[in-house]
């Protein structure tokens, strides 16, 4: 389905003497401007490259790439007429069947960075459904920003613009100024080679590949990406394999053993008798620290088992003590329980004070845009103009009471500079619940800590509490606590080391998600969908050439590059050593073939191609006949073709001949006098 159709264009131009201008209907399938050199066939192409916002195509930006006609004056029979105004309308419809109109004016009391649209036929549906909605072009945002032109224009036609990189290594939009001059071949720089007007100002790394990677629709910048992000992700969990490692060694050093049966590289499974595990040295002897762990509890109990001890309850004051240590615990529990609960609402307060710095952010940004708009001379209402209000976004609805009329309103400025204060105060608000927050932390790790050492009291106290009526040997008492405290460490060491080695598994489950992704993507960086676009390219630009009469060189073997999407021919691109005629061959050929191979395929191609004079450098009739025959049996329910020529009216309407075509021809100027 097309995605863009160019539906009419209006040129209007006031001058000191009067109205000019002119009104163009285009129609599906092939579409040609005829007139003599100088007539304005060209400035019907470029009006529509300016009101789409890309006349940066022609080497310049805003009117400075318009010709005189359009701002200064213009000659109309023996008289010159001085240009008071100007402004182009284009009618414009999407896949949708959408139509809208785009005004933008050339010299004017608005700026040029303005383009308004109206939705609807304003240029044949004799006039707008919907008022006027101003955008912005050529400013910081234009590409991004909810009032940014082509932000607006690539919704519209249905682009979903990826990132890519720039030579800073930034990420950026792809800007469809890189996309259009695989669209637009204009005048005096487009047929000087293939994709020769692109701009090079946002330092887009590879950007004529990228651009016809997008138009193609190729998988192959997103199999790239994503074999990038498989790299990374596998850097990332080897460093965590690796340092899961140095956990468990670090761990295992405390009682200076080694870790062993730990894999050296990521795996996706493991069998239980090969889950890594502590080992320590008995005697001589490495074994398993869990091993050495029973080795240790028998040793223990033969030393206790000749403690045979008779045990007795005791004392009142102990009693006591256990009692007032019980009301405490109580008391710092209900603490632990209020400071919780503080602590949930001061982080509630602190994520409304960010939900709402993002929101006057926001608000901001679009305050700034109205400004701008503003500046450029757009008349824009505010949300409360609107009947919106601009705090809760709720619909004002009508006054009952009459309201008093000297009431003054912020104006833009002031609501930007009040916007900006909220947001300050706002961050200052912050402060405090931020603030609390930590303080109410430190609070609950103290209570934490001296709930912990209030139960290890009452534990305590509750073993004196039973005490033996015999006691033995100090020397015994001593062994068997010196055991059963390393007994304790070692198995607090082997507990802490096997919830360690628990992180394994996620890990693991990582590694098999990140292997199974890797395997989904082609061994090559192109897609079998890839390779079926490229070659059906490759054909249909061989055809082309053959049929345009192409001399250079044996046309046989042509392929597509791989690295930059030219036409290759062994190897070597083939505009190096073309003549003249066949560099412009060569660019009809690649052009024609790349809106017709994206008609037969899911792709990003508008559906519309410009070519502003193709018969250059005196090329044979014999190949502009092929080239006019190629362009008007194209697809036309799918696509448009629009050329501005000054070929003699009787050469080109014998070369149209049962070619379907929509023939515009002038026999004078294009702008002239309107009534």
């Amino acid at each position: 389905m097309q995605k863009l159709f160019i539906n009419a264009l209006k040129i209007n131009v006031m001058t000191n003497k009067g109205k000019f201008g002119n009104t163009i209907i285009f129609h599906k399938g092939l579409n040609i401007i005829r007139a003599n050199n100088s007539s304005g066939k060209s400035t019907c192409l470029n009006s529509i490259l300016y009101a789409l916002g890309f006349e940066i195509l022609l080497g310049k930006k805003g009117t400075e790439a318009l010709t005189p006609v359009l701002k200064e004056q213009l000659i109309f029979g023996d008289e010159v007429f001085k240009v008071i105004e100007s402004s182009v309308d284009l009618e414009i419809k999407n896949s949708k069947d959408e139509f809208i109109t785009i005004t933008r004016h050339i010299k004017s009391s608005f700026d040029n960075r303005l383009v308004f649209v109206s939705k609807g036929k304003s240029v044949t549906g004799g006039g707008p459904n919907e008022s006027n909605e101003p955008y912005y072009l050529h400013s910081v945002g234009s590409a991004q920003n909810e009032r940014g032109f082509h932000r607006y224009l690539a919704n519209f036609i249905g682009f979903n613009l990826p990132t890519v990189k720039t030579y800073q290594d930034e990420d950026i939009l792809l800007y469809m100024e890189c996309i259009f001059p695989l669209f637009f071949i204009e005048q005096t720089r487009g047929w000087s080679g293939l994709q020769s007007t692109t701009p090079t100002m946002y330092q887009i790394k590879n950007v004529q590949r990228v651009a016809v990677e997008f138009v193609l629709n190729l998988d192959v910048s997103e199999i790239i990406k994503k074999k990038q992000q498989i790299l990374l992700r596998k850097t990332l969990l080897r460093n965590k394999w690796d340092s899961l490692k140095n956990g468990l060694d670090y761990i295992s050093s405390s009682c200076d053993g080694l870790v062993r049966n730990y894999p050296s590289h990521p795996i996706t499974t493991i069998e239980h008798r090969n889950i890594p595990f502590v080992s320590v040295k008995k005697d001589n002897e490495w074994i398993r620290l869990d091993e050495y762990l029973i080795f240790l509890r028998e040793c223990l109990g033969n030393s206790k088992s000749g403690m045979d001890v008779v045990l007795e309850s005791t004392d009142n004051n102990a009693n006591q003590e256990l009692k007032v240590l019980k009301n405490t615990l109580y008391s710092k529990q209900m603490m632990l329980e209020t400071t919780q609960e503080l602590i949930a609402q001061e982080k509630g307060a602190a994520y409304s004070l960010r939900e709402r710095i993002v929101q006057l952010e926001l608000e901001i940004k679009n305050n700034q845009d109205i400004i701008k708009l503003k500046r450029y001379g757009a008349i824009v209402q505010s949300k409360l103009e609107q009947g919106e209000c601009p705090t809760c976004h709720q619909v004002i609805g009508e006054v009952l009471l009459k309201q008093p009329n000297d009431k003054e309103f912020l104006s833009l400025d002031d609501s930007l500079m009040f916007l900006k204060q909220q947001k300050e105060a706002t961050k200052f608000l912050l402060n405090q619940p931020e603030q609390m927050l930590g303080l109410r932390e430190k609070e609950l790790a103290t209570l934490e800590r001296d709930i912990n050492e209030i139960r290890i009291k009452i534990k305590d106290i509750n073993n004196e509490l039973i005490q033996p009526s015999a006691m033995p040997k100090i020397s015994e008492m001593r062994e068997v606590i010196k055991k059963e405290e390393n007994l304790a460490k070692l198995e607090s060491l082997l507990k802490q080391f096997d919830q360690k080695t628990t992180e394994l598994y996620p890990l693991m489950d990582l590694w098999r998600i990140i292997l199974e992704d890797e395997a989904k993507l082609p061994r090559d960086t192109f897609s079998e969908t890839d390779k079926v676009k490229l070659k059906k390219f490759g054909e249909d630009f061989t055809e082309n050439i053959v049929k345009f009469k192409y001399t250079s060189k044996i046309t046989k073997g042509i392929t597509i590059s791989e690295d930059n999407y030219k036409p290759i021919i062994d190897g070597f691109e083939m505009a190096s050593g073309s003549s003249a005629s066949d560099n412009i061959r060569l660019i009809w050929a690649y052009i024609l073939a790349l809106q017709e191979t994206c008609s037969q395929f899911d792709s990003n191609h508008i559906g519309v191609t410009f070519f502003d004079e193709p018969g250059q450098h005196a090329m044979a009739n014999v190949s502009k006949f092929q080239f006019y025959h190629r362009i008007g049996h194209i697809d036309r329910n799918n696509n448009q073709i629009l050329v501005a020529t000054s070929e003699e009216h009787d050469t080109l309407v014998n070369m149209l001949k049962e070619i379907p075509h929509n023939l515009v021809s002038f026999d004078d100027k294009v702008i002239k006098p309107i009534p």
